[in-house]
Parts: C-alpha cells; structure tokens; sequence
C-alpha cells in the first residue's frame, strides 16, 4: 500500500534475532526484502539472508542481490544452468553487458563454461570493464556494426542472447540465435522516454514502442 518505504537490497549487521534463528547478533549479512530495505532497520526472514562475502564491504554486498538473482535465472531461463546443455554451442551474447544484470551475466556465463561471451556495450569507456569481467569479445555498438560484430564472434549463431533494450534490437536479437538458441529479455529501456519529462507525448511514444515489439512464433 501507499505510502511504501522501497527497496528491496540489504546489507548490515544483524541487532537482534527470535528463537531458532539461522544467524546471530553481530554477524555480518545480505540480503532480499520485499520492500523496506531504504531503511535503518528492518525485519528480515533469516531465509532471506547470507554472510557477507570476505574481503567485500556491506555496500558492495547491498548491490548484489537482485541483479545477480536476475542473471542467474536468466541463464536458467536460457537453459545454461544448473547445467549446460549437451549442445556443442555454448556462445552467448549480453546486451547491456557494463549494467547491473547485465554484468553479472557476463560474469555467471564465463563460471558456467559459456563461449564465446560477447558483450554488447554503447560507449567505449565500458569495453574495458567487461573485458575485466571476462568476456571473450567486447562490441562498442558506437563505434563498430552491432551485428556485423556479432556474427563475425559467433557464425554458427548463439545458444541464447539476453536483450535488455527492447523494440530496438529484438527483432534482430532473435535472427542471430542458432538453432533452439533461446532469447531472453530481461528489459525494454529502449521503449522508455529519454526526456525526465513525463508529459503526453512522451507517454505516446512508450505507446508507439509497445505497438512496435515484434512477435515471434518459434
């Protein structure tokens, strides 16, 4: 209901815990909430948290979970995990590839045994933060033919490409998958207003958008 305190990432040191709780006073923990986590404290399921990783501070452990549970069931969606499947091609290709998730799947695709894994950035002073995540190739779509790229990484096609633009690249996202390759979209920021103005024309071309997202019949 309204009004709501958002925010579903967490990360701090646990004050206080009931009877038969998994963690304890002090420890150190992230974790998921459903709403609330904008907060100083919150009431928390001891499920829905985990011990901070060594070496990494609570802020860096608050910007992990949703983005790496997104990734994560993406590539199941895609069919990369638990397990590969028994199919020799196991190229990906990861739209928005410096973002959130999209970095995160850069980085799942190379721990599962994915390869090729290219990444698809939109300026050039990304191409070396995902080159350090791991991906085998890195495509500056501001400087250089996204799909020439991408063909030339992946000229059998890809075993699953995870598009997070929407009505600008679905369409040929999907051509460049092999065959039972899978296309999973994880956003539409394309289809969302550039301008911070939300007024009727911007709300028209979101409009527009939506009626220009392609249809596929597999």
């Amino acid at each position: 209901g309204y009004p709501i305190c958002p925010g579903f990432d967490l990360a701090g040191v646990v004050e206080r815990v009931g009877p038969g709780a998994s963690v304890q006073e002090g420890d150190t923990v992230v974790g998921i909430t459903f709403f609330g986590a904008y907060s100083e404290r919150v009431l928390v399921p001891c499920h829905q948290l985990f011990a901070v990783p060594k070496g990494m501070s609570i802020a860096q452990a608050a910007a992990l979970p949703s983005v790496s549970g997104t990734a994560l069931h993406a590539l199941a969606l895609a069919g990369l995990w638990p397990s590969l499947p028994a199919s020799r091609n196991r190229a990906v290709l990861v739209h928005s590839a410096a973002g959130g998730v999209g970095s995160m799947l850069v980085q799942m695709a190379k721990a599962i045994g994915c390869h090729p894994i290219v990444a698809v950035v939109g300026a050039s002073h990304k191409v070396a933060a995902c080159e350090a995540l791991g991906a085998t190739a890195v495509i500056d779509k501001s400087k250089e033919d996204l799909w020439s790229a991408a063909s030339k990484a992946a000229p059998g096609g890809y075993c699953a490409i995870f598009d997070a633009n929407g009505v600008q690249t679905l369409a040929r996202s999907y051509s460049a998958l092999a065959q039972t390759g899978t296309l999973v979209i994880y956003g539409f920021h394309t289809n969302l207003p550039t301008s911070s103005m939300l007024n009727p024309l911007a709300w028209a071309r979101m409009l527009v958008g939506i009626l220009r997202m392609p249809r596929f019949d597999p």
